[in-house]
């Protein structure tokens, strides 16, 4: 089963614009070192403009009926955070109203479900492109994946589960729902990395990763911050865009991150109401 590639990505974060500039100051930081605070970002319009040509060559390759836009939401938390009705109407002001669209509502996992929804729109052959919108308070990123076309990293399977009620701490068997299904698909090839969103607390992190420990055995497992505001606003759509780029520069996305030596990052993510999604990532030829 191919994995999709992901054609183009585009992304804005208290760091910068360019994903190989951030992706060095996540290595670079200190573990408890935060972005720099920055003022919620208003560049939903810069990174459609960015992304617009990509888009375009998609939509004349496949044809307007046959692309979508997904999008990823956090409930939105201050008076200045882009609602979901307000994201679907600037994405269609710039790209036209033709596209289905659909929106995926969850804090801190919205842009990991919009890729699993994507990933499964193209492989039940609904559509062939679809892009991926994730916007938060104060980080935000675009990203294409195709049925085909050129791209170094491809969205290789995906899966999605619910776990306990709200606010009980992640357990290994509903993470054994999201992770073994999506790593199972590349034959539970070896893993280097296991790339997971940021937590809230330093116990919400500790109890993942002893739940990962449980399914995965001792791959490692990291955040690019583990207590990061901006990367919780980003409701996770930075985090794939740098695990994107792990592969593509051979290095775990967080300080000291290991080398990589395979072609294959899972990202994982779960939502404080428990929903849990995963992905994996793999380095194409």
């Amino acid at each position: 089963m191919a994995g999709f590639p992901l054609t183009a990505w585009a992304l804005r974060h208290p760091w910068g614009g360019d994903a190989d500039a951030v992706f060095d100051r996540t290595r670079a930081a200190a573990s408890s070192e935060a972005p720099p605070s920055a003022p919620p970002i208003e560049s939903l319009a810069a990174l459609l403009d960015e992304l617009e040509p990509a888009w375009s060559r998609a939509r004349a390759r496949w044809g307007a009926s046959r692309v979508a836009v997904v999008s990823g939401a956090a409930v939105p938390t201050g008076p200045t955070s882009v609602s979901p009705d307000a994201l679907r109407a600037r994405v269609r002001a710039r790209l036209g109203p033709e596209p289905a669209y659909l929106s995926r509502l969850a804090y801190r996992a919205g842009a990991l479900m919009a890729m699993v929804s994507a990933e499964r729109l193209i492989r039940a052959s609904l559509v062939d492109a679809v892009l991926v919108a994730a916007v938060g308070d104060r980080a935000s990123a675009l990203v294409l994946v195709e049925r085909l076309g050129e791209g170094f990293v491809g969205l290789r399977a995906s899966a999605e589960a619910s776990g306990p009620a709200e606010g009980s701490p992640v357990d290994a068997p509903t993470l054994r729902d999201v992770v073994s299904p999506a790593w199972s698909v590349a034959g539970s090839a070896p893993l280097d990395y296991v790339h997971a969103l940021p937590a809230v607390e330093a116990s919400q992190a500790a109890a993942e990763d002893d739940a990962l420990r449980a399914v995965l055995g001792s791959v490692p497992c990291g955040r690019a911050h583990p207590e990061d505001p901006a990367g919780l606003d980003a409701v996770g759509a930075t985090d794939v865009v740098l695990a994107a780029v792990s592969l593509r520069r051979g290095f775990a996305p967080h300080p000291a991150g290991p080398e990589l030596e395979h072609d294959r990052v899972l990202v994982v993510g779960r939502c404080p109401a428990s929903a849990c999604a995963a992905l994996l990532l793999e380095a194409r030829a």
